[in-house]
């Protein structure tokens, strides 16, 4: 790797054929010694980090291009791979960021890797600003972190289960209108909050849904009747939606006790 700096940064080469697949890869490529001192970097490097030229960076720490609130970390994983020094990762973010020249911080994944040149042992870092990807992540777990909070509170009970009827979660208002804790029902077969005959025929009615593709019920409401916990049988609406999911089929299941409207028709 004729490219490369010595450290008192007087160019090898830099029009080599090496020298120029440095400079022009994409990625971010940065060179240190055994010390963290920055020997060179790529044009990849400085246009992530926001410097103009290579002399801005050559014999400073590599630390400069880390917040100062995780000096620390980094100097763990420097230190840990100089004892051990072989191709490694070190922990995708948000656990490592980057300090652009400007002062703003972006989300950061270094791998580090070993190499000799003329004797002497250096680090060669590689660098991937993951800015995009750590945007999205956040928007994907906001987004699911409001549908939990949606789901937590709603009013109405909300049950899903597998294709083989097995529940995977149950949210508080369903506990309560079973009178059982999720924990007691989650993992069980969604028959147990049926009474007869449908805590029967449940099985048997997924068995010939996935067979023949017919549903009674999937995407549209119907009237039914549940079992409490105490045995006491209550009439629901329910409407249950089928979702594909990774590759797998779930079944949701909103249900709204009509108990009330049906004690007020029968007074009537």
């Amino acid at each position: 790797m004729l490219f490369l700096k010595t450290m008192n940064q007087t160019p090898l080469h830099q029009d080599s054929f090496f020298g120029q697949i440095f400079d022009q890869t994409i990625e971010g490529l940065l060179i240190a010694d055994a010390q963290g001192t920055i020997v060179d970097a790529n044009e990849a490097c400085l246009h992530m980090f926001g410097y103009d030229s290579k002399s801005e960076l050559q014999g400073r720490k590599i630390d400069l291009l880390i917040p100062t609130r995780l000096h620390h970390r980094l100097q763990g994983h420097f230190e840990s791979y100089t004892q051990s020094p072989a191709p490694r990762p070190i922990k995708k973010s948000p656990e490592i960021w980057g300090l652009r020249k400007d002062g703003n911080e972006f989300p950061l994944e270094i791998s580090l890797s070993p190499v000799n040149i003329q004797g002497k042992k250096y680090t060669l870092a590689y660098l991937i600003d993951v800015s995009e990807r750590y945007l999205l992540s956040r928007s994907i777990q906001e987004g699911e972190a409001l549908l939990q909070a949606i789901i937590e509170t709603a009013v109405d009970g909300i049950i899903t289960i597998d294709r083989k009827g097995k529940v995977e979660s149950m949210n508080p208002a369903a506990a309560r209108l079973f009178g059982y804790e999720p924990e007691e029902v989650v993992g069980n077969n969604v028959s147990m909050l049926m009474p007869e005959p449908y805590h029967s025929e449940h099985d048997d009615y997924l068995k010939n849904y996935h067979r023949t593709g017919i549903g009674k019920i999937i995407g549209i409401g119907r009237e039914v009747k549940g079992r409490r916990k105490d045995g006491r049988v209550f009439p629901f609406s329910l409407s249950i939606s089928k979702v594909e999911f990774h590759d797998r089929q779930i079944y949701t299941g909103i249900i709204h006790d009509i108990s009330a409207m049906k004690e007020a028709e029968e007074k009537l």
